[in-house]
């Protein structure tokens, strides 16, 4: 953009505002209506500089615009929580999750049962017959392995977001004034 300068008009004092490209021409004063002559260059080189109003000057220099701020702000948001959350959960599901080998454990159990004599087995055996086995138990192996796996899933649906608010702050980047 070029420097606008200001004129003094001869007749009324008024200013007039000139432009390097306008110098060696005449021109007519807004206030009076007379017609001037235009200094050269070098003349109106000299003069005042129109300053722009502050309005002006604030949108030449142009920042993000209200939806890029407001996306950068939310995909920032999600980032943070997202990811502080995903490694909470993450954290939380592999202290739940037992890494027991439990074939072993199974193996083990077998072998109890193989060291029972005969008749301690069929005793056994007659009041499972006579009075059930009662009520499932779930165990905390099972149980912890169960929720540990759900909330890996979580974990991984919260770092998911946390993919998104990347989205939004990269896409923020595209809106412009």
């Amino acid at each position: 953009m070029a420097d606008t300068y200001l004129l003094p008009c001869p007749f009324c004092d008024a200013n007039i505002e000139v432009t390097v490209r306008q110098s060696g021409q005449q021109t007519r004063c807004e206030s009076c209506g007379e017609t001037t002559d235009i200094p050269t260059m070098g003349a109106i080189k000299k003069l005042p500089l129109k300053e722009e109003p502050l309005a002006q000057v604030s949108s030449s220099r142009r920042g993000p615009s209200r939806t890029a701020s407001s996306l950068f702000a939310a995909g920032l948001l999600l980032l943070v929580i997202g990811g502080a959350g995903g490694f909470y959960l993450m954290q939380r599901a592999n202290s739940l999750i037992d890494d027991t080998d439990i074939e072993a454990v199974v193996l083990e159990q077998n072998q109890v049962f193989d060291d029972i004599q005969g008749f301690e087995l069929w005793d056994t055996w007659d009041a499972a017959v006579r009075e059930g086995l009662g009520e499932y138990q779930e165990t905390d192996y099972v149980r912890n392995n169960a929720q540990g796996a759900i909330l890996k899933n979580v974990a991984y649906s919260v770092f998911g977001l946390a993919g998104l608010g990347l989205l939004l702050i990269g896409g923020s980047f595209m809106f412009r004034k």
